[in-house]
């Protein structure tokens, strides 16, 4: 199987995370993608991390994990984070280009491709999941993770759509 993912607007946190298994990304040009995890109190699932650095490489990856942030579609390009960046518009018409090309190559082959290069971390993530939703319960329970998270919906609702970038709540703009 031959995935491909077009991304239209924000990708954080689990939209990555798929972003990042598939086998083509096309991003419109305006929008951000990113694990942000850290940002609400949460630590980045293990694998999604790891995931992360198959793909950018380690240093870019700890920079983008330890601080949250979000990049625009030019950085993730740059760090090979998504294949393609083209105007909000075309990114369906050019996802569909991809992956008509993308269908031609035999899929035995790269099913066998795939296998070799991805089946043991495949197999490592599967083994962890059966430990990765008790130990993210345990982190969502503690209070200072309930306040963070309650922090950020603030932000959030109140209109700032940044909310998550520098950490401090905003005061929403007076109405006249």
């Amino acid at each position: 199987i031959t995935s491909n993912r077009f991304l239209r607007g924000a990708c954080p946190a689990g939209g990555c995370m798929m972003s990042m298994c598939c086998d083509h990304r096309v991003m419109s040009s305006v929008g951000s993608i990113g694990l942000n995890e850290v940002q609400l109190g949460i630590p980045v699932p293990k694998y999604w991390g790891l995931l992360m650095a198959k793909l950018i490489g380690t240093k870019a990856a700890d920079k983008l994990l330890l601080t949250g942030k979000l990049i625009s579609p030019a950085e993730a390009k740059a760090l090979g984070m998504v294949d393609q960046v083209v105007d909000k518009g075309q990114v369906l018409e050019a996802a569909e280009k991809v992956m008509a090309q993308l269908v031609k190559v035999p899929g035995g082959a790269v099913k066998a491709t795939k296998v070799s290069l991805r089946e043991d971390f495949c197999n490592a993530w599967q083994q962890y999941y059966i430990e990765e939703p008790h130990m993210a319960w345990a982190v969502l329970n503690k209070p200072e993770t309930l306040r963070t998270l309650e922090a950020a919906l603030q932000r959030l609702s109140s209109g700032n759509k940044g909310g998550l970038s520098n950490g401090r709540q905003q005061q929403p703009a007076a109405r006249m």
